[in-house]
């Protein structure tokens, strides 16, 4: 039996070196995988620090360009009451010269009665 036992021991130191062989190329192959990934993790954080910075600006620019709910209701409201000024100065346009005609021909009756007047008074003056 010690010559079985030999190989068996020769077989296991066989065996042994070709799973260390094998352990070492497994362990080369995840050192090589592990370097891959620490460079795409580091991209990666490259990626989310810029975008950290643009969600940053972004939200800077909400904040200090773009109207709120209240700049918004404050802006509608004021054009709200410049649509109601505009309509009524509107509807003013179209009744002024409706109005400008109506007081023309009254003036223009005014400056007849006068001078109807004015001839009757003439008339009576030149009696005394």
């Amino acid at each position: 039996m010690p010559a079985a036992k030999t190989a068996s021991q020769a077989q296991l130191k066989t065996v042994h070196g070709k799973l260390d062989a094998k352990i070492d190329g497994v362990g080369k192959r995840l050192d090589g995988v592990e370097k891959r990934l620490d460079a795409k993790i580091d991209g990666v954080i490259v990626e989310v620090v810029k975008l950290q910075a643009s969600v940053r600006d972004i939200q800077h620019t909400l904040e200090t360009r773009v109207a709120s709910k209240d700049d918004f209701g404050r802006l509608m409201a004021a054009i709200d009451a410049f649509a109601r000024t505009n309509e009524i100065h509107a509807r003013e346009t179209l009744m002024l010269p409706k109005v400008i005609d109506e007081q023309g021909k009254q003036i223009r009756d005014h400056e007849t009665r006068l001078g109807e007047h004015d001839r009757r008074l003439k008339a009576v003056e030149a009696r005394f």
